[in-house]
């Protein structure tokens, strides 16, 4: 097997070369490629929130400052809503109560709880077993946790 790179830039001989996998997160780069970055600015992570008669919602999370993504939050402010908060409200990309604000980030902070315990039951029992899904569970731990402490 060979493996051969082409570059519009010309390098010297014996330059060091550097290559982007592009904006992947690390479940991304651990499937495709084989490794995890504990540094990656680019990895989120996702649950999914799931309502009964209601379309399960992916609420993901930013691995800087566990920001939710915006859109996950308009789905489930809309599902939340009251009779008379729909009534009053055309679009969900802002809160629209106190009380629904309240509704929605509790029943993320249900889910969440769930997934950061799978997440550390996972990385507890692969201690020394597998590195690389350890890692990923490991990374995946932090970022979660910090969404639980963004939407606490």
């Amino acid at each position: 097997d060979e493996l051969y790179l082409s570059s519009s830039t010309s390098f010297s001989a014996g330059s060091e070369v550097f290559i982007s996998y592009g904006e992947l997160t690390n479940l991304e780069t651990l499937c495709s490629y084989g490794f995890v970055s504990s540094k990656n600015e680019h990895n989120k992570e996702s649950i999914d929130v799931i309502m009964i008669r209601k379309a399960p919602v992916k609420v993901t999370f930013s691995c800087i400052d566990g920001s939710i993504d915006e859109n996950s939050l308009a789905i489930l402010r809309s599902f939340l809503a009251t009779p008379a908060e729909l009534d009053n409200t055309k679009f969900f990309d802002k809160p629209i109560s106190d009380n629904n604000e309240e509704e929605v980030f509790s029943l993320i902070a249900s889910y969440l709880q769930e997934a950061i315990e799978d997440a550390a039951r996972g990385v507890n029992k692969l201690k020394g077993q597998d590195e690389l899904v350890e890692q990923y569970l490991s990374s995946r731990l932090s970022t979660l946790e910090k969404g639980l402490t963004f939407v606490n």
